[in-house]
C-alpha cells in the first residue's frame, strides 16, 4: 500500500491509516488530514494493531479502502505474517 502514497500526497482528503510510513510521509508532503488507529507499533511490520477487540476503528466509513497482500489466489488474498492476517 506504500505505493499510494504518492498518488494520494497529490490529494486533499481525509486518510486513515494503521500504517506509520505511509501516515509520517502524508504528514510531510501533502495537505490531507491524517489519522492513525490507536495501538502497539509493530516495527518489523510498520503497521500500528490495536489489542482490543471493539477499538476505534469500528467508528468509521470509507467509499474505498486500499490494502497490501502478499499474493492473490482462489482463496482470497494471502498474507505470510501471521500478525497480519
Amino acid at each position: 500500500t506504500f505505493q499510494m502514497v504518492h498518488f494520494l500526497s497529490g490529494r486533499r482528503m481525509p486518510i486513515f491509516t494503521n500504517s506509520f510510513p505511509i501516515a509520517e510521509h502524508l504528514l510531510k508532503h501533502s495537505k490531507n488530514t491524517v489519522m492513525l488507529s490507536g495501538g502497539t507499533i509493530y516495527r518489523e511490520q510498520n503497521i500500528i494493531l490495536s489489542p482490543f477487540e471493539n477499538d476505534v476503528t469500528r467508528n468509521f466509513y470509507a467509499r474505498r479502502m486500499f490494502m497490501g497482500a502478499q499474493g492473490l489466489g482462489p482463496l482470497g488474498l494471502m498474507e505470510g505474517d501471521p500478525l497480519l492476517i
